[in-house]
């Protein structure tokens, strides 16, 4: 009798949360309105990148959810970049969107698409406020869009022809070859790269000359212009460049990171950073050095009477940069390991190992 007048008082009290909290959930967002989808309370197969993101979540606080407790913004956002990585939402993705942004207060349980031995589902409750809202924009993937008509500034459309390309930067070319019709040398590459700096953008018809002229396959580019040229001719005829002269016009169309200004960044762009330290053997130097002389100032400003706070507060603050979802985490640790060693080596072994060694990816020496 008394487990029977319990049951009947837990259903009493369930419907008057769902009637008080109901409402204030709603009211946070506009309901989504789809006909194809069953509020059912169940998220299946949802893919690896996603599912990982919501496993962490559940690391973090694993007996938080089974009592209500919702995903942090951060862990909104990491969701979002997971879904968003591949550009499209997946069915079990729309799905889990749907069941996290729905007004019922009830439990969602997740079930990973390959889900490891033992594991069977993750439980989660419907969000509310501002991660609802920005959870909800992930449903603008599922609208259908027009296919964009393929351009040259793809850079698999790479067809030995560029057109309409600017004055300025034709005329340049043509007078270039004229004065030398040979192989393109770093001189001359410099000249290019001015003509297209000039007004401090690269436009896509640029672009695609920049991407003609550095590719692999060696054969023919004719190049025109947007309008006749005096004294340039119809067109250019030229073949893809090498060497130095190769560097000089990838990084103009790729310029590489103004590490300084990166730096002064709430986040120092570490992803970028990283992305850039990994791009070749001269920006690994580049990158390197720069990091080393950064982490030295801080060990600079620490000693043991601040308990090297400085120089902590700087390790862990990358390291948490590091492990930003999407990142590279191995290189960045990698790079800032290296950087610290740097500053150990140049002080002579005065800074204790322990205060950094730990970065590493194989961890602790």
């Amino acid at each position: 009798m008394i487990t029977a007048l319990a049951m009947i008082a837990r259903l009493i009290l369930g419907s008057v949360l769902v009637g008080i909290v109901g409402p204030t959930l709603a009211s946070a967002a506009p309901a989504p309105v789809a006909t194809n989808v069953a509020y059912d309370g169940k998220v299946e197969t949802l893919n690896a990148g996603a599912y990982s993101v919501l496993k962490a979540a559940r690391k973090r606080a694993p007996d938080a959810f089974t009592s209500g407790a919702q995903l942090t913004d951060g862990e909104v956002e990491a969701l979002i970049l997971a879904v968003r990585k591949d550009g499209k939402l997946d069915d079990a993705e729309r799905d889990l969107v749907y069941e996290l942004t729905q007004g019922a207060v009830r439990g969602v349980n997740v079930y990973s698409k390959t889900a490891a031995s033992g594991e069977t589902k993750l439980l989660f409750f419907p969000l509310n406020g501002a991660p609802r809202n920005r959870l909800f924009t992930l449903l603008e993937m599922a609208k259908p869009v027009a296919a964009a008509a393929p351009t040259k500034t793809d850079p698999d459309l790479l067809d030995g022809k560029v057109t309409v390309l600017n004055t300025d930067a034709f005329a340049t070319l043509a007078l270039v070859r004229k004065r030398n019709p040979g192989a393109f040398n770093e001189v001359d590459a410099k000249e290019l790269a001015a003509a297209i700096n000039k007004d401090s953008k690269v436009d896509p018809v640029e672009a695609d000359l920049l991407r003609e002229m550095t590719q692999s396959q060696f054969r023919s580019i004719t190049v025109t212009p947007v309008k006749p040229v005096p004294g340039a001719g119809d067109k250019v005829a030229l073949y893809p460049v090498s060497g130095n002269a190769k560097k000089v016009l990838q990084n103009v169309l790729n310029p590489p990171l103004d590490l300084s200004v990166e730096w002064a960044k709430p986040d120092h762009s570490w992803q970028q950073l990283v992305t850039d330290y990994k791009s070749s053997a001269e920006r690994e130097a580049k990158v390197l050095a720069f990091v080393t002389e950064e982490m030295a100032k801080k060990w600079e400003a620490s000693n043991m009477g601040n308990g090297y706070k400085p120089l902590r507060d700087e390790i862990a603050k990358i390291y948490g940069l590091c492990n930003t979802p999407g990142g590279d985490a191995n290189s960045g640790r990698t790079l800032l390991y290296r950087a610290m060693n740097s500053v150990d080596r140049n002080a002579k072994d005065a800074v204790p190992d322990f205060l950094y060694n730990w970065v590493r990816p194989g961890g602790y020496l």
